[in-house]
């Protein structure tokens, strides 16, 4: 039986779209590749971004297996953007963007990164893996240095109640069914 992901169509992207991203040779011009330390590249603003403005729009590859890299779409079908913001978009618990998934689907693997909050000319953004994965390919140790640092990021599935609640509001629509599932059968068990 084949994966998921091998069962859809990859549609081309389109180089004229305005939001079209797919080369660190030509990035959406809201953001700029930087070094943040050796071996490690992160994403920065290039000009102060508005709460809830769209900062870029990405061109995915849809796979079956998860990467430290890729965006969960549903079970078994993950989103790789390998040249460009996604794949140098750190997390942070306390992060100033999300990836919006509402659109993104498995023949349109195109996630939309947003502002939460104003972001600042010259300042990292960041998004929450917790928003998007239900169980990590590969956790790690935070160090984001947030109030509310998790500490241990392996996927919204592992948080205690206060977190997910606490993050509930920029969830994918995959990881808000996986937790009403969840709920439903801690409901069931009581």
């Amino acid at each position: 039986m084949p994966s998921a992901a091998a069962d859809y169509d990859q549609p081309q992207p389109c180089e004229d779209e305005p939001h079209f991203s797919s080369s660190l040779l030509a990035p959406w011009p809201l953001i700029r590749v930087y070094t943040k330390a050796p071996g490690m590249e992160a994403i920065e603003a290039t000009r102060r971004i508005r709460a809830g403005e769209l900062i870029a729009k990405f061109y995915g590859t849809v796979q079956a297996v998860p990467s430290m890299y890729t965006l969960q779409v549903e079970q078994g079908v993950h989103v790789a953007c390998e040249q460009g913001g996604p794949t140098f978009t750190n997390h942070s618990c306390a992060p100033n963007a999300f990836f919006d998934m509402s659109i993104c689907t498995t023949r349109a693997p195109f996630p939309i990164l947003t502002a939460l909050r104003d972001i600042a000319e010259g300042e990292e953004i960041t998004f929450n893996y917790h928003h998007t994965e239900w169980d990590m390919a590969t956790p790690f140790v935070c160090l984001c240095g947030a109030s509310q640092c998790i500490g241990q990021v392996r996927g919204f599935k592992h948080l205690d109640a206060d977190s997910q609640k606490r993050y509930q509001s920029h969830l994918t629509p995959f990881i808000q069914r996986m937790w009403a599932e969840q709920e439903a059968q801690c409901a069931k068990l009581a």
